[in-house]
């Protein structure tokens, strides 16, 4: 009897392992498989913790980089201004040196006959720099009614307007009755090329300058 209970215990025992074998395993995978779902979790949180730390940063980034290529471009812009301003600046120089000279009397009447030939009617005047008046006065004027005639074949009547310019260079020509004025002064001529410059060169974007020109 005592060897038949014996038996019945180890069966018991047996049949006990095995079930808590089998209940181990299970809870083995059921705790591998609670592991793996926290780790994939815990990574789509930190992907997604991520992703909204990132999003800032870019935009930021972004924002940077339009920053930096519109000081870029205001860059490029101020330097093309001055370059262009100090090639004025050098011409109005060397403008303003021949006042005075052979040379600049005979642009003067270049400029002139130009201006004359472009507008209407017989009778101009010329203003002049008061010391351009004084020394070649009346010579001058017909000096310009014979270029007229020999490069369109009008024939105009020129004088040397008693009012005068201060300008560098250059001159004013006034038509009959005042409606008519060419600036062909040299600030006049330049200021006009200055405009043709800044549009060739791609300086015709807001100016930054800060002179206004």
């Amino acid at each position: 009897m005592a060897e038949q209970e014996k038996g019945l215990v180890e069966e018991i025992m047996a049949d006990a392992r095995r079930r808590a074998d089998r209940i181990r395993q299970r809870a083995e995978r059921e705790a591998g498989q609670i592991t793996a779902e926290a780790q994939k979790s815990a990574q789509d949180e930190r992907e997604r913790v991520l992703e909204a730390a990132r999003a800032p940063v870019q935009r930021e980034r972004e924002v940077m980089h339009a920053r930096i290529e519109q000081e870029v471009v205001e860059l490029r812009h101020r330097l093309r201004h001055q370059m262009v301003e100090h090639v004025r600046s050098q011409a109005r120089e060397k403008l303003a040196q021949l006042a005075g000279t052979e040379e600049h009397r005979r642009a003067v009447v270049k400029l002139a006959v130009l201006a004359i030939r472009a507008m209407s009617g017989r009778k101009f005047r010329l203003v002049l720099r008061p010391d351009e008046r004084d020394r070649w006065g009346s010579e001058l004027a017909v000096q310009v009614q014979s270029a007229v005639r020999q490069q369109s074949s009008r024939q105009v009547e020129v004088e040397i307007a008693e009012e005068t310019t201060d300008a560098p260079g250059g001159l004013l020509v006034i038509g009959a009755g005042g409606h008519e004025v060419a600036d062909q002064t040299f600030d006049g001529r330049l200021g006009r090329l200055w405009d043709q410059m800044r549009i060739e060169i791609g300086l015709n974007l807001p100016d930054v300058s800060g002179t206004g020109e």
